[in-house]
Formats: structure tokens, C-alpha cells, sequence
């Protein structure tokens, strides 16, 4: 009994310890598991994190490289930008000082265009005023001729009038246009032909009108003498208009010109001093004609 109780005890012991034992193993596999799954938890979760920061550290990397690449090209592109616009710059300075500088040359070029044009001008002007004494110096040789006409014309008081006006205007035209020349040259001892020939042709434009203004008043007195004696019969009258008749045919008969020789002898040398100034081109240029 006693052997069977304790058979008993002990197959149930057996039984007991069996199923501790298969506990324990299963309890010891999902411990293992539960372990080995920690382990590889905390393998992944390292492995993953390494990973992560290889990845970072890699992206980091690439960052780095593609931001120093944009950076460099950044600073490529505004080099380049820099350089072209400083050459831009550059460009734009050069061609404003090339407009400046040919402006410039334009503005020289034309104050010299219009210097010379000046100095040209002054020349004609002036060689001008030469031709222009010696035709009004002429012309005042000519009227000499022309009073002696009139002389002979008891109804040429008007004609002798507007001649006396045309002498005192080409003497002072002569005067003038000599005056002008003169203060033109600093040395004006060469031109004493042209201001001999000045002073005797006014001296002898002076004789011509003093001539025709005796002649005037002799026509004048002469019919109006007449007239009187016509519509009075009076003797007095009539010789009064012979008296004046003599004294007119006295003066074409006895008239002189004191400065006459005078001032040939002046238009000679003065015709002399133009060829020394001009050459014979002067008259070939210029018209050797009175200006009225």
C-alpha cells in the first residue's frame, strides 16, 4: 500500500515534473525569443539609425558638394555678369568719349572751317575794296569828260547836279573803302600809292564840283535872265543873261583841273602796288568797272 501510495507520488512527480520541465522549456524558447527579437529590435532599430545617419551624413555630403557647385557657378555667373558689365561699362565709356572726342573734332573742325572761312572772306572783302578804289577813282577821272558835256547844254542843270551828287558819294566810298583797307595792315608804308591816289582823287573830285557848280548858277542866271527879259523887255535883264553866257563860255573854254596829272600819275602807281599784292590774276578776277 505504502508502495503503491508512493508509486503513485511518483509517477505524479514524473508527471508534475514533466510538465515543468516542458513548461520550462517553453517558457525558456519564447524567453530565447523574446530575447533574440529584443536583440534583433535593437539590431535594426542601430542598424537603421546608422543607416539614417550614413544616409544624412551622405546626404549632407551631396548637399555640401551640389551648394559649393552652386555656389561656384553662382560666382561664375556673377564673375561673368561683373566682367560684362564692367566691359559693358567700358564699352559704353569708349564709345561716349569717341562721341565726345569726335564731337569735339567736329567742333574744331568747324570753328577752323569757320576761321578760314573768315580769313577768307576778310581777304575777298578786302582785295574787294582795292578794285572798288580803283573803279570809283576812274569813274571820278571820267566825270571830268562828262561836266564838259553838260557845259554846252543850257538845259543840263539837273544832270549837273546828280553828277556833283555821284562825286561826293564815290569820294567818300574811296575814302572809306582806303580807311578800311589801311587799319587791315600792320605796316602800311607799302600802300602810300593808295593814299596819295585817296587824297588827290578827293582833291580833284572836290575841282570837278566846284566847276559844276559855276556852271549851274551860270545856266541857271542865264535863262532865267532870259525869261525876265522876255516878259519885261527890260535891257538889263537881257544883258544880265548875256553876262552869264560869257562866264559859261569862259569856263569851257578856260576850264582846268589842277589835280588832273595829279592823280593819272597816282591811278599808275597804284595800279603798280596791285600787281605787287595780287599778281595780274587780280584783273582777271575782278570786273574793272564803276559800281553805281
Amino acid at each position: 500500500m505504502d508502495y503503491l501510495i508512493i508509486g503513485i507520488l511518483f509517477f505524479i512527480g514524473n508527471v508534475v515534473w514533466s510538465i515543468a520541465f516542458l513548461f520550462y522549456q517553453s517558457y525558456a524558447k519564447k524567453k530565447g525569443e523574446n530575447v533574440a527579437v529584443k536583440e534583433d529590435s535593437k539590431e535594426i532599430a542601430m542598424l537603421t539609425e546608422l543607416g539614417k545617419n550614413m544616409a544624412t551624413k551622405s546626404d549632407i555630403h551631396e548637399i555640401t558638394l551640389i551648394a559649393e557647385r552652386t555656389k561656384n557657378e553662382a560666382a561664375k555667373e556673377s564673375a561673368q555678369s561683373i566682367s560684362y558689365e564692367e566691359e559693358k561699362g567700358k564699352n559704353l565709356a569708349t564709345k561716349e568719349d569717341i562721341e565726345e572726342i569726335t564731337k569735339g573734332m567736329e567742333i574744331i573742325k568747324n570753328e577752323i572751317s569757320f576761321e578760314n572761312q573768315r580769313k577768307h572772306n576778310f581777304i575777298e572783302a578786302r582785295t574787294e575794296r582795292f578794285i572798288n578804289i580803283l573803279n570809283r577813282a576812274g569813274e571820278i577821272q571820267s566825270y571830268q569828260a562828262t561836266l564838259m558835256y553838260y557845259l554846252y547844254n543850257n538845259s543840263s542843270v539837273d544832270r549837273i547836279m546828280d553828277l556833283i551828287e555821284q562825286i561826293n558819294k564815290d569820294m567818300q566810298i574811296i575814302t572809306y573803302e582806303t580807311r578800311m583797307i589801311l587799319v587791315s595792315f600792320e605796316d602800311v608804308s607799302p600802300l602810300t600809292p593808295l593814299s596819295n591816289l585817296n587824297d588827290n582823287v578827293f582833291r580833284l573830285g572836290t575841282e570837278i564840283c566846284v566847276h559844276a557848280s559855276h556852271a549851274i548858277s551860270y545856266i541857271t542866271n542865264w535863262n532865267k535872265m532870259y525869261e525876265l527879259h522876255m516878259q519885261t523887255k527890260e535891257q538889263s535883264f537881257i544883258e544880265k543873261a548875256i553876262e552869264n553866257k560869257n562866264k559859261l563860255e569862259y569856263l569851257q573854254k578856260n576850264i582846268s583841273y589842277g589835280y588832273k596829272d595829279k592823280v593819272q600819275k597816282n591811278m599808275e602807281e597804284y595800279i603798280l602796288l596791285l600787281h605787287r599784292l595780287f599778281g595780274n590774276e587780280i584783273f582777271i578776277k575782278y570786273t574793272i568797272k564803276p559800281e553805281h
